[in-house]
């Protein structure tokens, strides 16, 4: 439960203006060009590494996986590396992904309607 709680702060924060704002350009590339891939710094990776218990940089791929009908509107996958995690019930320091799907235009909001365009 707390790894989705995790995710869905992680989402949130990713969409909101920071000081690195990497993750919301990182969409918004995908969005237009249909990936972006980057390493995470600022409040974000901070609060992964805080609470996985790691050492390793926090890495985001973002993929546009269908278009819709609203201009700048896609349905994005986001997957989440974060290096050398120390999860609970382990000796080593391993990486650990996760991964989350989401409808989002270039201006942060959700799509309007739900219309495919391809």
């Amino acid at each position: 439960m707390k790894i989705l709680s995790m995710l869905a702060a992680i989402t949130a924060l990713s969409l909101q203006p920071a000081h690195a704002a990497e993750p919301q350009s990182m969409v918004r590339q995908a969005l237009e060009d249909g990936q972006a891939t980057g390493r995470v710094d600022g409040p974000v990776a901070e609060e992964t590494r805080k609470r996985l218990n790691a050492t390793g940089p926090l890495t985001l791929a973002v993929k546009r996986i269908y278009r819709f009908d609203q201009p700048g509107c896609a349905r994005v996958q986001l997957d989440f590396t974060q290096e050398a995690a120390l999860l609970p019930g382990t000796a080593l320091p391993v990486p650990y992904s996760w991964s989350t799907q989401m409808n989002i235009c270039a201006d942060g909001h959700p799509p309007a309607n739900l219309k495919r365009r391809d």
